[in-house]
């Protein structure tokens, strides 16, 4: 069996070009905002990039960074001060790891003010849901879990969605490997919400599935986001099978093993990533389009149906 593998990054590069046409003919520019952690290295590196990229189709890019060991409450104060400045910008927070969280006051000597979960949920809490450019904040994710329309899905789904586009998932068992509000959530809430068979599971769930069967071979798709290298090999596997690798930085996929095996494959580097790039500059786009729109539709229907 030949394997098709996907062209992340040509794809994405010719949704940018799309994008940057469409931009030019705008009188006023779309705005990022986004806030991250400096001593987080992915949040830094993808910060990077996604400013790279929209400097390239036109969009203005604001960033600011803060500390893990600042004050929470003096976060929030930035960030709702500077989303208050910018009033058209689609806002983020690039989130950061849990580990890089924990190991930062580990080295520091001191105690967490908070948990990680309440920590990044305090930081949620600061953004508008009708300027959530990322698809994180508790609204947005309620609604994709109650099978609801919203107006920017998460970057990463988007761009799972447009890989595989092209297949019919209706007849196929989909297995969803790493539980979070990034992929793993919402993905199988708008899969479920259009009756498709989802199952969801974290490093446990995956761990107790081999257990159980020594193989996955009952799922005709797999989506795998752990960030732990080499996790599906091709012994695991059935023919046939669609891949996707969402893992970071070395792909959660043995790539060399599932070729000749698996019927389509998105590699990593080059699969979701790149698209997950464009997608969010297009979340940007959205947002600028229906910016006079949303402040009115959108934050009422929020604020009735939460």
């Amino acid at each position: 069996m030949t394997t098709e593998i996907f062209a992340g990054r040509a794809c994405a590069q010719q949704r940018l070009r799309a994008l940057a046409g469409v931009i030019e003919t705008l009188k006023q520019r779309p705005q990022i905002l986004t806030f991250y952690v400096i001593e987080d290295p992915g949040s830094v590196l993808y910060t990077s990039k996604k400013k790279s990229k929209a400097k390239e189709v036109g969009i203005d890019f604001i960033g600011y960074k803060f500390s893990f060991g600042d004050n929470p409450i003096k976060i929030t104060e930035l960030i709702k001060q500077q989303i208050a400045l910018h009033p058209q910008a689609g806002v983020m927070i690039q989130k950061p790891t849990r580990q890089h969280y924990h190991n930062f006051f580990a080295q520091h000597h001191r105690v967490p003010p908070l948990t990680f979960a309440q920590w990044w949920s305090h930081l949620l809490a600061c953004i508008p849901p009708e300027r959530d450019l990322d698809g994180l904040t508790p609204q947005t994710q309620e609604r994709l879990a109650q099978g609801r329309a919203v107006v920017c899905l998460p970057a990463t789904v988007k761009a799972v969605l447009l890989a595989l586009e092209q297949f019919d998932l209706s007849t196929k068992k989909i297995l969803i490997i790493g539980i979070s509000d990034l992929l793993g959530r919402p993905l199988a809430a708008y899969w479920r919400a259009k009756g498709l068979d989802v199952t969801l599971v974290g490093h446990q769930g995956w761990a107790r599935l081999l257990a159980q069967k020594g193989h996955a071979r009952d799922f005709g798709v797999i989506v795998s986001a752990t960030g732990q290298p080499g996790i599906i090999t091709g012994d695991l596997i059935t023919d046939g099978v669609i891949l996707v690798d969402v893992g970071e930085p070395k792909g959660d996929i043995d790539q060399e093993s599932v070729r000749g095996k698996a019927a389509f494959l998105t590699p990593v580097p080059g699969g979701i990533g790149p698209m997950t790039i464009a997608c969010l500059l297009e979340n940007a786009l959205t947002l600028s389009q229906l910016h006079g729109e949303l402040e009115f539709i959108t934050r009422s229907e929020f604020h009735r149906n939460g």
